[in-house]
């Protein structure tokens, strides 16, 4: 997804680009929404709205410091809707969705890059766009949730190493990030996944390393 985003992006020409996934529907008044935002804005703003999903409203949440999307936003808003959205097309001059990610927190990663060189995130819930998720096998959902909890660890590891150069908070989180997830998975009785997080966590060290000398991402390969 990551490299696909990439490369639409790449082809557009506008001042700002919004992105939808392939199950989403755009609502009726986001163009015009949309036009009358920018117009009013400066050039390093970000804009995000709400996802209408199953008749729930879906807003943006902040990370926690484990990497989940459940902290509610208190006047800084660190993260955006995939689905409901404008960058300023500048931005993806500076930073691209990082290609050695199989899925998940694709987002959260390129917003905190792109917080750390001073753009700015403001939830504006007059965008509303819907999603609309086609059923998946059980399979496919087990997988998903694993490769997300991959992404979660390098994310939130090049967060606070590269973006917010906190090298104290993750080096804690590098420690305590397998330990919680493992807790996690004994509890539910998912042994066989309690032992991959520990190797998780390496990959992830290892990611960052390879990304740490670049500002654009490289296109590492995150396996299964």
């Amino acid at each position: 997804m990551c490299a696909n985003r990439n490369a639409a992006i790449s082809a557009c020409s506008g001042t700002y680009v919004s992105l939808l996934d392939d199950d989403a529907l755009l609502s009726e008044n986001f163009i015009d929404t949309a036009g009358r935002l920018i117009a009013q804005s400066d050039p390093r703003t970000i804009f995000t709205g709400d996802v209408v999903e199953g008749g729930r409203i879906i807003q943006p949440r902040n990370p926690s410091f484990w990497g989940h999307f459940n902290r509610q936003a208190c006047g800084r808003h660190e993260t955006i809707n995939l689905n409901s959205n404008l960058f300023p097309r500048s931005a993806f001059d500076l930073a691209a969705f990082d290609e050695a990610i199989t899925y998940g927190c694709e987002d959260m990663d390129i917003c905190s890059r792109l917080l750390a060189a001073g753009y700015r995130i403001e939830y504006r819930p007059e965008l509303v766009n819907q999603h609309i998720p086609p059923p998946k096998s059980a399979a496919l959902l087990d997988r998903q949730r694993q490769q997300s909890e991959q992404a979660r660890f390098y994310t939130s590891l090049k967060r606070y190493l590269l973006w917010q150069k906190k090298p104290l908070k993750a080096l804690a989180y590098v420690i305590l990030a397998p330990l919680h997830l493992t807790a996690h998975h004994l509890r539910r009785g998912r042994f066989d996944q309690a032992l991959l997080t520990f190797r998780d966590m390496r990959r992830a060290v290892e990611l960052v390393k390879a990304s740490r000398t670049v500002l654009m991402p490289r296109r590492i390969s995150y396996g299964d």
